[in-house]
């Protein structure tokens, strides 16, 4: 499952985001930008529990939003797909 994480602190890492995912299961990539990040596990049914268990969860002073990653569509324009991430809606 590929997952979106918004409301990111500036000084959290990939690895910081790692440690906290890994407590429910195998991460295989992490890939935080400014302000948000993705996270992909393997397992659906661990992924499931931690974007249930992590979101709102302060990391670094923020409350973080966890959802599962919406797949992109073609259709919709980059622009737009950029605000809904950031709106914490995924992408």
């Amino acid at each position: 499952m590929n997952i979106y994480v918004g409301r990111v602190a500036s000084r959290v890492k990939d690895d910081d985001l790692r440690k906290e995912f890994e407590r429910y299961g195998e991460v295989s990539d992490v890939r935080v930008a400014k302000g948000f990040a993705f996270v992909e596990m393997p397992d659906e049914t661990k992924a499931a529990t931690a974007v249930k268990l992590l979101d709102g969860k302060e990391m670094d002073g923020r409350k973080i939003s966890v959802k599962e990653s919406l797949p992109v569509a073609d259709d919709i324009p980059l622009w737009r797909r950029v605000i809904r991430a950031l709106a914490g809606g995924g992408v």
